[in-house]
């Protein structure tokens, strides 16, 4: 057996989101645009990028919710990432307002996600236990830097230091490693492969990208702020934060975009080489990171657990 292609067809009936998410998501996107549009070049190459993933996600997303496949699975869930996608509003006039607007939206979100996360479980079993302690960590230490940043502007944020963005970015890394692990297995052993695991493994990457999308944007527009307040450069710590996830975001990004032409091969490979890239990065700028426990053998039985309550 091996990967198979995405195959999809125009589905006739009633689309699966509503226009109300699809109008919020294109007010979200021409919101933060202009708002971009104020952000200093060392920021803003980032940030634009950072839109073009979530624009990426959004629009392949559209493209699954309105399409039928072999399963349900695929155009279902991504019709309520579509509708999760849409509770980010109000990203409007100035950077220090889109980050009040972040820190509104992200726990609702986030909560949303481990939903979406834990309805994959009859195709990838208790594999959906970390995933959703992972962005439950991302949620805990994102908030913790942007109540600072309401309650105290920049004065708490210890910029250039460690300790600010370590937390969220080793939560982010232990998202990334958690999913590629599960896509390396399947490269590796294509019987762990059917189609309900790679459309599961599709919506994971692209919850996965979208975290990336949400902490570049926070990091990236507290970095704008320091710069506008400051008028100085980024320090060392954050520029290679928001270096990190920028490499990621354009790989990801640009796999998605083309994935029913390519294939979710491709997409799994492209993940498991940035995740390296990405692991590499953040361990010159932080140090070893020792949060990884799966194994192989247990990605692998989980996997096998999941296929099998399939066929039953």
């Amino acid at each position: 057996m091996s990967i198979q292609m995405l195959s999809l067809k125009k589905t006739v009936g009633a689309q699966r989101y509503s226009n109300e998410s699809w109008g919020i998501i294109g007010k979200v996107h021409t919101q933060c645009a202009d708002v971009l549009k104020t952000f200093p070049r060392s920021t803003y190459d980032v940030a634009q990028n950072m839109l073009k993933a979530f624009d990426a996600c959004c629009n392949q997303l559209e493209v699954f919710a309105n399409c039928e496949n072999t399963t349900s699975l695929l155009p279902d869930r991504a019709a309520m990432m579509l509708d999760n996608f849409a509770l980010l509003e109000g990203l409007k006039d100035t950077p220090e307002n889109m980050i009040i607007q972040f820190k509104k939206a992200f726990p609702k979100k986030a909560a949303g996600l481990r939903q979406i996360v834990s309805s994959l479980e009859g195709s990838i079993g208790k594999l959906t236990e970390p995933i959703n302690d992972a962005i439950k960590c991302i949620e805990r230490t994102l908030k913790r830097i942007l109540d600072d940043f309401e309650m105290n502007g920049l004065r708490n944020i210890g910029l250039g230091r460690n300790a600010d963005f370590e937390p969220v970015m080793k939560c982010l890394q232990k998202l990334a490693n958690l999913i590629s692990a599960i896509a390396e297995t399947v490269l590796n052993d294509p019987a762990l492969a059917p189609v309900d695991v790679t459309e599961s493994l599709t919506i994971l990457i692209i919850i996965l990208t979208h975290c990336f999308v949400f902490v570049q944007g926070c990091e990236s527009t507290i970095a704008t702020c320091v710069i506008n307040s400051r008028n100085s450069l980024i320090p060392n710590v954050i520029h290679s934060c928001l270096d990190s996830m920028d490499t990621l975001l354009i790989g990801l990004s640009d796999s998605i975009l083309s994935l029913t032409e390519v294939g979710v091969r491709i997409l799994l490979e492209t993940l498991v080489k940035l995740n390296e890239l990405f692991d590499t990065i953040l361990k010159n700028v932080f140090g070893i990171f020792a949060g990884m426990t799966l194994t192989v053998a247990k990605v692998a039985q989980d996997l096998s657990y999941g296929i099998s309550s399939l066929v039953r």
